[in-house]
């Protein structure tokens, strides 16, 4: 009797293991796979030339098959059947494999995003809502003219969050479009915006930090809104705002004073500090906190 059950145990166990392997519990957990890079102006080459990139935040490779990214309206909905690496990157190509002339699309795609903005949701295989990103008002970044991608600048933050997006800074960039030309995004590459997200917990443990936050819109014309917090309770801080153009002239100041704990946001509108409009190109903003530099970040203004 001992053993006939073992050998019916071991059958169980046996046909369970096949079951399991021919029928994969596909389960994930919110942002786990994000959309991170929306190329929806298309190329210099061609504004057919779309692409969309997704990213997996996780330490382990994920098995999209079952999954689908849905546009605006149902329209158009692609099925995803491929497997994103760990840490890694997957590139969706628009029409054919010549958008990112010189990196292999993961899958290719029909169907084309809206210049005035769309709402793209990310579904697991069970319809679960994974990621979302909600720009039916307008895309939160990028431009038409020149063609700059849409990049998210915390792959673990909120998707639909207009200031979690930011245009390619023009500087750190990836890939070739059609006509050989250099594309103003970073496909299947770290977004140049990207930065890493600090938890609640770690700014508890640093309670008087001061971030300057990104730009937006970025690229600008002709005023863009730049972020800051300071962190801290009962903590006073002298805070100083510059503007530098790549030689390092300082063009403008935009705050220079003392500041208590909070979220602070302030406007340059192109112009020096004589009031006259400085030249499109890329400007560096940089935050000190008592003197100390906090941060330097890039910003392109376009004509």
């Amino acid at each position: 009797m001992s053993k006939y059950l073992l050998n019916l145990a071991c059958f169980v166990l046996l046909f369970s293991s096949i079951f399991l392997m021919s029928n994969p519990i596909l389960s994930a957990n919110i942002r786990d796979i994000v959309i991170n890079e929306i190329a929806w102006m298309g190329t210099e080459a061609s504004t057919s030339d779309e692409w969309i990139e997704l990213y997996n935040n996780t330490s382990s490779d994920v098995d999209l098959n079952g999954w689908m990214l849905v546009f605006t309206d149902n329209d158009p909905i692609v099925s995803l059947s491929d497997t994103i690496p760990a840490n890694g990157y997957l590139l969706l190509e628009r029409t054919d494999d010549n958008t990112v002339s010189d990196i292999s699309a993961d899958q290719i795609y029909i169907g084309n995003l809206g210049n005035t903005g769309e709402s793209l949701q990310l579904k697991d295989s069970s319809g679960q809502i994974i990621d979302e990103v909600d720009c039916v008002q307008g895309w939160f970044a990028g431009t038409n003219s020149p063609k700059i991608t849409m990049e998210r600048i915390h792959s673990d933050s909120v998707g639909s969050d207009s200031l979690n997006w930011a245009s390619n800074d023009g500087i750190i960039q990836n890939g070739i479009d059609a006509n050989g030309d250099p594309i103003h995004g970073t496909p299947r590459a770290q977004n140049s915006v990207y930065q890493l997200s600090t938890s609640v917990t770690e700014l508890s443990l640093i309670p008087e930090k001061t971030d300057l936050l990104n730009n937006f819109p970025n690229p600008f014309n002709p005023v863009t809104t730049i972020h800051y917090q300071v962190y801290g309770q009962d903590v006073n801080r002298y805070i100083s705002l510059h503007i530098y153009d790549l030689l390092g002239r300082d063009v403008i100041t935009l705050t220079n004073k003392v500041h208590q704990p909070g979220y602070y946001s302030v406007e340059w509108d192109g112009c020096d500090d004589t009031g006259r409009e400085t030249p499109s190109g890329i400007y560096l903003y940089q935050l000190k906190s008592d003197g100390e530099v906090i941060a330097t970040k890039r910003m392109l203004k376009v004509k």
